[in-house]
């Protein structure tokens, strides 16, 4: 289901850019994201590495739309006297508007605003808890043009959401900062 969705998004965002010329944006990042969950710190540690891919289409001169998808696989140790392996999959998709302003000749600043949608499912003793909950997501950058169509881009943001998973309030998301490779056609 997830995947068509971003499919038929994907494909609208094509076809719109055929229509409006340079407005596409394509990029891929790697984010470092800092757990707002006390009890995920305790288990797994208190950061987790996300890639995500993400797509951005001009809507007005310095509006955009844009939509991203992100994924982490984390690993760790149930409390001292239990000693068994945890593992905490989480799926994260994101889409909001956002503002690019240019500040020299190959340097944006952006900041950007929109929901987050939080998949989760942690496994442990042959048992699953699943999660989700929607949320939000802000952030700000910068956008560094290397070339042409090629840029690398900078940003830091929060986003956040709260689920009821196995009767206990769990805090997905938290602050992060990422670096990315992106392409704009």
């Amino acid at each position: 289901m997830k995947k068509s969705i971003l499919i038929i998004i994907g494909c609208l965002l094509l076809s719109y850019s055929s229509i409006a010329g340079d407005t596409l944006s394509l990029s891929i990042s790697g984010k470092y994201l800092v757990q707002a969950d006390d009890n995920f710190k305790e288990v797994y540690g208190n950061s987790v590495f996300i890639p995500e891919i993400k797509a951005d289409i001009n809507v007005l001169k310095n509006l955009y739309l844009w939509v991203g998808f992100g994924m982490s696989t984390s690993i760790g140790t149930t409390f001292p006297d239990l000693n068994e392996d945890i593992e905490f999959k989480q799926n994260i998709i994101s889409g909001g508007i956002g503002y690019r302003i240019r500040v020299s000749k190959k340097t944006y600043f952006l900041l950007e605003a929109g929901t987050a949608y939080f998949n989760c499912k942690e496994t442990a003793f042959d048992m699953e808890v699943k999660s989700s909950a929607l949320g939000y997501r802000i952030a700000g950058g910068l956008n560094l043009y290397l070339g042409k169509i090629v840029f690398a881009q900078l940003s830091g943001g929060y986003m956040s959401a709260t689920d009821d998973a196995a009767g206990e309030e769990v805090k997905l998301g938290g602050a992060f900062a990422s670096f990315g490779l992106g392409f704009q056609f």
